[in-house]
């Protein structure tokens, strides 16, 4: 027996079609009514989605440009006692991720910012350790990414009253993210600490400007992100 509703099969003997509740039990099985109706209302079919072989080659090339960059700093190690290859890694993969990041249709704006802040900051933290460990990258370019993205994400939130939950919600990790670069300034390995500073009061001037100038949609939705 075949829903005549859904089109799925069901059970001889069953009164009522358990997907949707249709009552069948006075069609007969045979019947052209039920024929008609089950072609008519059937499902349609599931279409696999088909493997995405740009992406699939990138990231198998970024492992293979990986794996031999790995092999030959092992190889010649001994010469120059330096782990290159770690650098070859995360530029690759932040290659990778860049590319992978701004192509996705899955990703809304904010999550591309911040995901792509991530990256460029394991890059420059990979570059500072394997050049001395200086500090330069919590120090100097972090929390310039930090304005940036505030920035960027001021910009969006004003121009786009749409979507100004989503953009206020990015706009309250980005300012806890310049809290937490102001904490980590107040180490006393971080010798300049201005960067991360101004980071957190750009960050606070921003939402304050943010809430003063923007219409009241957007302003109900900051109390909710700040708990005002």
């Amino acid at each position: 027996m075949i829903c005549p509703s859904c089109g799925i099969e069901i059970l001889t003997g069953k009164s009522f079609c358990p997907l949707c509740g249709m009552h069948i039990k006075h069609l007969s099985e045979d019947s052209a009514e039920l024929r008609e109706r089950a072609t008519a209302c059937r499902y349609p079919e599931y279409k696999e989605k088909k493997p995405d072989t740009v992406k699939t080659a990138v990231f198998f090339s970024t492992c293979v440009v990986s794996i031999v960059s790995l092999f030959i700093n092992y190889l010649t190690f001994a010469q120059n006692h330096f782990l290159w290859s770690l650098l070859v890694i995360s530029a690759v993969f932040f290659i990778y991720k860049t590319i992978f990041i701004w192509t996705s249709r899955v990703y809304y704006i904010g999550a591309k910012l911040f995901t792509q802040f991530f990256w460029s900051a394991q890059l420059m933290i990979v570059i500072d350790v394997l050049t001395g460990l200086s500090f330069w990258s919590f120090s100097l370019v972090i929390p310039w990414f930090s304005v940036g993205i505030t920035t960027i994400l001021t910009v969006l939130a004003a121009c786009n009253h749409k979507n100004y939950e989503e953009y206020t919600g990015y706009m309250t990790a980005a300012f806890f993210l310049s809290v937490v670069l102001f904490i980590i300034s107040l180490f006393p390995f971080i010798r300049t600490k201005w960067p991360s500073w101004a980071a957190m009061l750009y960050a606070i001037l921003t939402v304050f400007a943010l809430f003063l100038f923007s219409r009241r949609q957007l302003k109900e939705e900051l109390k909710k992100r700040f708990l005002l």
